[in-house]
């Protein structure tokens, strides 16, 4: 009976309180970027993938497909958990970067958007890139960049030889897995 009660008490604690562990989101590593609660839906660096094959993969979401419009070849996968843009090689099938700018990504190191780049890469001197957007790449997952927020209040001083040094209120703005 006692054994009864004690089950009873989980199964009720369980449904009114549900873990945080089951948020789903779109994780960023090295390579490419995939949900949390479904590996099927992952797509990474140098695959090659149709439309319609994209399109299936990430069945639950939005999926726009573009070509010419505001690149050579790119896709956008949006919905619930989150979006992120796929751009594709010249043959429009295989990729060649990922990035996104969404806040309910993470990276595989579980860091999210707009938070500290000091705090998350641990060292006050970084190599990053001044282009379209700025991006710092990750000490710690070969392969990822971090997108800096374009922020007038911090400036961040980028010359292409040195590493960059990191102020404390640089925050990013996204991932980027790849080239644009």
């Amino acid at each position: 009976m006692k054994r009864r009660a004690i089950l009873l008490s989980l199964i009720l604690t369980a449904c009114a309180f549900p873990a945080e562990a089951q948020t789903t989101a779109f994780v960023f590593s090295g390579n490419g970027v995939r949900h949390t609660a479904n590996p099927t839906m992952r797509i990474r660096i140098g695959e090659r993938v149709t439309p319609q094959a994209l399109r299936a993969r990430f069945s639950r979401y939005h999926v726009h497909y573009a070509i010419g419009e505001r690149c050579t070849a790119c896709a956008t996968v949006s919905g619930g958990d989150g979006s992120f843009e796929v751009y594709f090689a010249r043959d429009a099938r295989t990729v060649i970067g990922i990035r996104t700018s969404d806040e309910r990504s993470r990276d595989s190191q579980d860091n999210a958007a707009r938070g500290s780049l000091l705090q998350i890469v641990g060292t006050v001197s970084v190599r990053c890139h001044a282009g379209d957007e700025t991006t710092c790449a990750s000490p710690d997952v070969r392969g990822l960049a971090y997108i800096i927020v374009d922020d007038q209040t911090c400036p961040l001083n980028v010359e292409a030889t040195k590493p960059t040094t990191i102020a404390a209120c640089t925050r990013i703005d996204g991932f980027l897995v790849g080239t644009r």
